[in-house]
């Protein structure tokens, strides 16, 4: 029954709960291997997958089962001439590590509205895992046929979710999106916890940023760079960078490789239908959000990323919340 379960998550809340994006002028996205000065960054990375799609080997370790499914159920189908087209896709958000037991991530990846505190029997801690060093390799190969055992972690609990919207249709205006998961061990000692910057005073119109996740579950890609638009409420800050679903929860660094936000929503239409190929195209739009391919009924959604100032997660990320039980 749980195996149920996992699928049923996965197919009602990855697009339901799912937080897109677009693709702003240049596609600049990369696969994090041509980016060396963000080796140890990505370590700390993680892709959140479905149980059901993850079995242990013999030897410990772990592999991706009937990925073509896991393809299927957790993304749309690529054009074949599109960027990555030839990638497995196998997640529905991504995280991040902030100590060696501890990882946040957005909330609506594990609550599709309110707030979770100190639980471990919910549907998110039990059927999904965090799969860490997702990434492709000099061959284009991935890991997820073989999965080290020190590279996949299984929920212990919820420390604490939140989804919490303001009303402000058409537009979802996001307020405090966040969550703060205990995994079931320590992490292995080449999972590098992130350093973090809590100040937003630092953060200004201009300041460089840019993003390390899993782009509708695709191997590890560096979204960078971008600048701060500005604020855009008092729990989040506006930028423009490559994103689509899959990338919520995703780490946003400073030029000093601190993280100074997670990633929580962006463009509300990621992908077009190319109805002639029966296939997905990314959403592209101008460098400042216009003029983007999606029907021109959706030209009122938002255009922009939303990232969570992390002094808001703060709170949660104080050592005595994280005491053994």
């Amino acid at each position: 029954m749980q195996h149920a379960w996992g699928l049923l998550f996965l197919l009602l809340f990855t697009h339901v709960t799912s937080a897109f994006g677009a693709i702003y002028g240049a596609d600049d996205r990369r696969d994090v291997l041509h980016v060396p000065k963000l080796k140890t960054l990505s370590t700390a990375v993680a892709v959140i997958v479905a149980h059901d799609f993850v079995e242990q080997n013999p030897d410990g370790s772990y592999s991706i089962k009937n990925l073509e499914f896991a393809n299927n159920a957790t993304t749309i189908r690529l054009c074949k001439d599109e960027r990555f087209s030839n990638q497995p896709t196998l997640g529905i958000c991504t995280g991040f590590l902030v100590s060696d037991r501890h990882v946040v991530t957005a909330g609506h990846c594990f609550v599709a509205n309110g707030i979770l505190t100190d639980t471990s029997d919910h549907g998110f801690c039990t059927n999904f895992g965090w799969y860490f060093r997702y990434g492709i390799d000099r061959t284009g190969s991935t890991t997820a046929e073989k999965i080290p055992a020190h590279h996949f972690y299984r929920c212990k609990r919820i420390i604490r979710a939140e989804n919490l919207q303001l009303p402000s249709p058409p537009i979802a205006n996001y307020a405090n999106d966040f969550a703060v998961i205990e995994l079931d061990r320590p992490v292995s000692s080449d999972l590098i916890p992130l350093k973090m910057n809590t100040n937003r005073e630092l953060i200004q119109p201009g300041t460089k940023v840019f993003a390390l996740g899993h782009p509708s579950g695709l191997p590890l890609k560096h979204s960078g760079i971008s600048k701060v638009i500005g604020p855009k409420s008092i729990y989040t800050f506006a930028v423009n960078l490559d994103t689509q679903g899959g990338n919520s929860g995703s780490p946003v660094f400073n030029s000093k490789l601190e993280v100074v936000g997670i990633l929580v929503s962006g463009h509300q239409i990621d992908y077009v239908t190319d109805s002639k190929n029966q296939c997905m195209r990314p959403n592209l739009c101008n460098s400042s959000g216009r003029q983007c391919k999606e029907n021109p009924t959706f030209e009122g959604l938002e255009v922009s990323n939303s990232v969570l100032y992390l002094d808001i997660v703060e709170p949660w990320l104080k050592m005595p919340r994280w005491s053994e039980r």
